[in-house]
């Protein structure tokens, strides 16, 4: 299946993009993509910050049965765009302060599509 590629045009047509990894439900990666010598640090994120998002959607369907399509968060050095997928699925950006957040949504949006289909 052609996961790296779609994680590598993430990245790549978006501004800003350091990596981009996508992860189970556990958070074990599936693939990943990154531009910069830090795909330790792509692993740590995508294994932490996709228990978060995994705790939110816990909590949004608790209240009217709502799901995340994403969630940003915005630290000192970086950023963290994720989204779900499915299954338990999930993609995780890093971007750099300076990327524009809406841009990198819209991007990651479509890799979501990509990787749902070749699932």
């Amino acid at each position: 299946m052609p996961f790296r590629s779609i994680m590598k045009e993430l990245v790549g047509s978006t501004r800003g993009a350091t990596g981009a990894i996508f992860v189970d439900w556990e958070g074990e990666a599936v693939d990943q993509y990154t531009t910069e010598d830090e795909l330790f640090h792509l692993k740590v994120v995508g294994a932490h910050k996709c228990v978060i998002l995994e705790l939110i959607n816990d909590a949004k369907k608790a209240l009217k049965n709502e799901k995340v399509e994403s969630v940003t968060i915005k630290m000192e050095n970086y950023n963290v765009l994720l989204g779900p997928v499915k299954d338990g699925y999930f993609v995780a950006v890093i971007l750099k302060p300076e990327a524009i957040i809406s841009e990198a949504r819209h991007r990651m949006m479509k890799a979501v599509a990509a990787l749902k289909k070749e699932m």
